[in-house]
């Protein structure tokens, strides 16, 4: 793909193949939650289904990290921080106010999965931007 910023040593834009990786988590963590509202035997299917769809994310993750170059790397190991040190503020927060008697509501059992890779979206927007940002400064 021919460089389309006019700047030579700019970075060509390369999307991250992030659609497989969210609709096996988003069908993993849907799955999961509709597996406690059944039976036994659909619930043990439900189940298994829903492990497997988490199977096949870790895998896809796991093979776009393989496939990635530093810059990537980088870029996902900021986001990967940004989601986790977020959610970990937003549940002691939670909790903060759970402690002084404010009554919210409980969040979904797919509820945690889905808030983690949305934080983790969010980190990848800032990440890329960031160090897009900064590679701009070092030339």
């Amino acid at each position: 793909m021919p460089n389309q910023s006019g700047d030579l040593g700019a970075t060509p834009f390369r999307p991250i193949p992030l659609v497989p990786i969210y609709a096996f988590s988003f069908l993993s963590a849907l799955t999961v939650s509709f597996s406690f509202r059944f039976e036994h035997s659909a619930h043990a299917a439900l189940l298994a289904a829903g492990l497997l769809f988490a199977a096949i994310a870790v895998a896809c993750f796991a093979w776009f990290l393989l496939a990635a170059d530093e810059f990537f790397k980088a870029i996902n190991y900021q986001a990967l921080v940004f989601g986790f040190v977020s959610f970990l503020a937003l549940t002691l927060v939670f909790e903060f106010l759970r402690a002084f008697g404010l009554r919210l509501p409980p969040l979904p059992r797919f509820g945690v999965p889905v808030c983690m890779i949305v934080l983790w979206t969010v980190g990848l927007i800032l990440a890329a931007f960031w160090q897009r940002s900064n590679e701009g400064r070092e030339e």
